[in-house]
């Protein structure tokens, strides 16, 4: 879902039906501000490029916070 509102971001693309994932990305924010690493797609991975499942991460939380801040714009 994430990906999605990204992709609608970039697009340009925005409508008020939009704000149950955005609801749900918010209430997905930590206490500390972060996002956290939910799981993973099954399937060989060539090189790890975010923390284990249930860590806080960098990327969510980056993509997350421009996803809201577009929105909230």
């Amino acid at each position: 879902m994430l990906n999605a509102m990204d992709h609608f971001r970039l697009a340009g693309r925005r409508d008020e039906r939009m704000g149950a994932a955005v609801s749900m990305i918010e209430d997905a924010r930590q206490a500390d501000g972060t996002w956290l690493q939910a799981g993973r797609h099954p399937g060989r991975v060539w090189f790890e490029t975010d923390v284990g499942q249930g860590e806080p991460s960098k990327w969510l939380t980056f993509c997350a916070l421009r996803v809201l801040r577009w929105w909230r714009a």
